[in-house]
């Protein structure tokens, strides 16, 4: 589908021309294209190659429509499609990437869905911590040991506001605060699953990416979101089941969805 994207996902052409060189003897292809998408803050890599279109909140508050590393964001999956959102509460292809609190998009995120259920890492795990902010590498960072971060020492101001260090959001996102997941929990139809699918966010449940293994966790039963903020040496996250939802701290090193609010 086109989707205002184009049919190659790179926008709708507008015109195209070709421009000569000073001899006359080559020429250059030009094309004008439009494109309203928000582009992933690595978009043209060839592996964060995704795009999202804004959502509105009840609570007023802006929002992208996927989570991070979502296949209906992705142009180059198959099932890419920039308005399509989550069809039910344990569509796969909403699920998206598995991030360690505050390390950037290099990789260890992204799974390659294929169930509710099921998944495969794109890349392996590694047991070394990294010492600095950026690891160098697209391995999740196994951690088996107190205070279960992928950093040490850890590093507390990563991901704070849309300038974060590490803030894996597209220019002019960020993650959200404890307190914005808060508002928009409250305003859920029911405090559960089904009720943070049922919000204008359609907020799937993919699970999370243990700390220690990066194997992948309660897929298809638990929606793990992170907020920006931190508690002592773990970090604050919403995680909602079919029972219930809360905020909540834990370990750095796991791996938790990402979806990310205008700043």
């Amino acid at each position: 589908m086109n989707a205002g994207v184009g049919d190659d996902g790179l926008g709708v052409l507008l015109a195209g021309f070709s421009l000569g060189s000073d001899g006359g003897a080559s020429s250059t292809s030009i094309q004008v294209r439009i494109n309203p998408a928000i582009l992933d803050r690595e978009f043209g890599d060839g592996v964060h190659d995704f795009m999202y279109l804004p959502i509105t909140s009840a609570t007023g508050q802006v929002w992208l429509n996927n989570n991070l590393g979502a296949d209906y964001a992705n142009i180059n999956h198959a099932s890419f499609d920039l308005t399509q959102r989550a069809t039910t509460y344990d569509d796969h292809h909403a699920y998206g990437s598995h991030y360690q609190w505050g390390r950037y998009s290099d990789g260890h995120e992204l799974i390659n869905w294929t169930s509710s259920t099921t998944g495969d890492r794109v890349n392996g795990t590694t047991p070394t911590l990294s010492s600095i902010d950026t690891p160098g590498h697209g391995d999740f960072i196994n951690s088996s040991s107190s205070p279960y971060d992928w950093r040490s020492p850890k590093n507390d101001n990563l991901w704070q506001g849309e300038s974060g260090i590490n803030n894996p959001c597209p220019v002019g996102y960020r993650l959200p605060t404890e307190a914005e997941w808060i508002v928009e929990d409250a305003i859920f139809s029911t405090q559960n699953s089904a009720g943070a699918y049922n919000s204008v966010l359609k907020l799937p449940v993919a699970g999370f990416s243990h700390r220690s293994t990066g194997l992948l966790y309660n897929s298809g039963s638990n929606g793990s979101y992170w907020s920006s903020e931190v508690s002592g040496s773990d970090a604050r996250a919403l995680d909602f089941n079919s029972s219930n939802s809360s905020l909540f701290n834990i370990y750095r090193a796991n791996g938790f969805l990402v979806r990310c609010i205008q700043d």
